[in-house]
């Protein structure tokens, strides 16, 4: 039977929390400096939309792994 890190829920919890909050600084980092896609005929969304949002993905993903392996 494979191994269940204890840590997984702590990992789960601090991981969205964190993917979270990052992607309100980072929506608003993008707007602010102007890295958004405007909106075109060929695409769906009315409004413009703040780009970077992997970033916020990336660093939740590398603090849930720094927690599930410690």
């Amino acid at each position: 039977m494979p191994s269940f890190p204890q840590n997984a829920l702590l990992a789960a919890v601090v991981g969205f929390l964190v993917g979270s909050l990052m992607t309100l600084a980072v929506r608003r980092y993008a707007t602010g400096r102007g890295f958004v896609a405007k909106p075109k005929a060929d695409r769906w969304h009315r409004r413009p939309t703040a780009m970077l949002g992997g970033v916020a993905i990336y660093i939740a993903t590398l603090v849930m792994c720094d927690i599930c392996s410690a």
